[in-house]
């Protein structure tokens, strides 16, 4: 049987070993560490000599939003404008003119009206706000000239009945 290490007082990335604490189920030997920001865990020792245990948890959580800032995909998750009526909105827009799959593209893609704003949705959504404020309740996003672009200054929001008006005619 190998002698125990004594780890107290020895730092392992963000964690400061405290004192022993009872061996785990695997009869490992675990120590009781504090994190720098204050939280106290039960860590094993091979977890800490080996690296695997850095801090309490919220070094992966730091290093996540990092690289979600860093990610230019996860600009509207990251300024919370994700499931906003807006952003669903320009979401539903975009995929009607850029998508083929989608069951709206034969009306608005296919005749050629583009979505002009930027491709994420979080600028996109933002734009949006700036420009017409948010989704008063009980109206929907409308291009204020119907062969007109998905563009700044040719939107507003719409009642069903000034859509049913503004509406695409049809070939029956």
């Amino acid at each position: 049987m190998r002698a125990l290490i004594d780890l107290r007082g020895k730092q392992f990335g963000r964690l400061t070993v405290l004192d022993r604490a009872p061996n785990n189920k695997w009869n490992q030997a675990c120590w009781r560490v504090r994190c720098e920001c204050g939280e106290e865990r039960i860590v094993s020792g091979v977890h800490l000599r080996r690296g695997q245990s850095r801090s309490c948890g919220c070094l992966s959580v730091e290093l996540a939003a990092a690289r979600m800032r860093a990610d230019p995909r996860c600009g509207a998750v990251m300024h919370g404008l994700a499931g906003t009526p807006e952003y669903r909105a320009l979401r539903g827009a975009r995929k009607r003119c850029t998508n083929p799959a989608d069951a709206n593209f034969k009306n608005y893609g296919a005749r050629g009206i583009e979505y002009r704003f930027p491709a994420d949705l979080g600028k996109a959504t933002a734009l949006l706000l700036e420009t017409i404020g948010r989704r008063p309740e009980g109206l929907t996003l409308d291009r204020i000239d119907n062969d007109g672009h998905y563009e700044v200054g040719n939107l507003r929001w719409a009642t069903p009945r000034e859509q049913r008006s503004n509406q695409h005619r049809r070939r029956r």
